[in-house]
């Protein structure tokens, strides 16, 4: 189900000798649990190329967490077939809950719980369980890596897809890139005992601002790109948001850093007043290779211990 469906539910009560149950009083409660659906290609946003760990199958794809909350209850009786049925919408009592996908898709796991006495007077229980999704497909985002460099091109490919796996062509996405840039001011000097030297001082400063807002459509595999040039160090979000047919939004969001000349692939204290970076030559190395690697300490004429 999606928000805002109506549900109807059938429920029958019939002997062990098949005869149904009939005229006789049946009591139901429904109960909402939140919980949430891993977006498309969230094991690709766990364990990247570089990573070196390659996922073939979601490993997990939804859960469940916090307590049961009681939404609706009620009697009735069984016909003379031994059924009964009753009509809700789930949703239409949670105003205040946010069914909107952020990084992680939310959704809720309803249960219908129905009871009713024999003429023993023991109580004879069933139940259903049933997710309802915030709208009829998600979105995910998937980029080349999480730090692409600086003045090259970087592509994130977006994919829609209903909630059993199917590709979901003609969806229109917005994308909206905004970043937040991290500028290092000077803010006096300091004695470090460890060199032995006064060293200068840091602090940062940051602010956010946006970068562009396009759309792009799904093909018929599902996916579409954006592309971007960065021009600038600093940390990047694209926020990606779509409607299904029914009007219901989607979201969903992709981070990447990018590094500025001077930044290494390693730091030490790279939010603190100075930082370390260190950058190789090569991305990698085999035996026997010479490699050449150039540290960056932000310090004119101070020591270092480099084991």
């Amino acid at each position: 189900y999606v928000l805002g469906d109506d549900v109807r539910v059938d429920v029958k009560a019939e002997y062990f000798f098949g005869e149904p149950v009939t005229n006789q009083k049946v009591t139901y409660r429904v109960y909402r649990t939140s919980g949430w659906d891993y977006p498309v290609y969230y094991d690709d946003y766990m364990f990247e190329e570089d990573m070196a760990i390659a996922v073939d199958e979601p490993y997990y794809r939804g859960g469940y967490y916090g307590g049961r909350e009681e939404v609706m209850k009620g009697t009735g009786m069984f016909n003379d077939q031994g059924g009964f049925t009753f009509l809700f919408t789930p949703g239409e009592d949670d105003e205040e809950e946010d069914y909107h996908q952020d990084e992680i898709f939310h959704m809720r796991n309803y249960t219908v719980e129905f009871s009713t006495v024999d003429e023993s007077n023991i109580e004879v229980k069933g139940s259903e369980a049933f997710p309802v999704y915030a709208a009829e497909f998600t979105l995910g985002a998937k980029g080349q890596n999480r730090f692409p460099k600086n003045n090259e091109q970087y592509t994130v490919e977006v994919k829609a897809q209903d909630h059993d796996d199917k590709a979901r062509a003609g969806v229109t996405v917005t994308a909206t890139m905004t970043r937040r840039v991290y500028e290092r001011i000077n803010d006096g000097e300091y004695y470090d005992w460890w060199l032995g030297a006064y060293v200068p001082r840091y602090r940062w400063n940051s602010y956010e601002e946006d970068v562009f807002t396009k759309d792009v459509s799904t093909n018929s595999a599902g996916t579409a790109l954006v592309e971007y040039t960065p021009d600038l160090p600093a940390n990047y979000t694209l926020k990606l948001e779509a409607k299904d047919p029914r009007g219901n939004t989607v979201t969903t969001q992709h981070s990447f850093t990018v590094r500025g000349a001077s930044a290494g692939k390693y730091f030490a204290s790279q939010w603190g007043y100075n930082h370390v970076a260190i950058n190789t030559d090569k991305e990698s190395y085999e035996q026997g290779d010479a490699a050449q690697i150039t540290i960056d300490a932000g310090v004119e004429k101070g020591n270092m211990l480099v084991i």
